[in-house]
């Protein structure tokens, strides 16, 4: 929100959206470096969450990301937030949903 002098609401601005790091950035990248080689394999929403789902399910078998915990420190207002040991990822998110609707809660 942008207020001025007065105090009054000059303007709203809203940020939605969501960061993520590890499995869902890996995987995100994966869909991406496809779609640049090859577009012509990216020609309806179904198939493009296909590829997403083909390309996460060959994370769950690589685990990828499986050292993310040793590897990232969290930090929240100067406090280490310790992450689980089985952690693959880390997701900032401002709304109710994920990749593509998913609700997390």
């Amino acid at each position: 929100t942008v207020e001025n002098k007065k105090g009054r609401v000059i303007e709203t601005k809203n940020f939605t959206n969501y960061l993520g790091v590890g499995v869902d950035a890996q995987v995100a990248l994966q869909v991406h470096m496809l779609r640049e080689r090859q577009s012509d394999l990216f020609f309806n929403r179904a198939v493009n969450k296909a590829w997403y789902a083909l390309f996460g399910a060959e994370d769950v078998i690589m685990a990828s990301c499986a050292m993310l915990p040793s590897t990232v420190t969290l930090l929240a207002d100067g406090v280490e937030v310790p992450l689980p040991s089985d952690s693959q990822g880390i997701i900032f998110l401002n709304i109710d949903s994920y990749a593509g609707g998913i609700p997390l809660w």
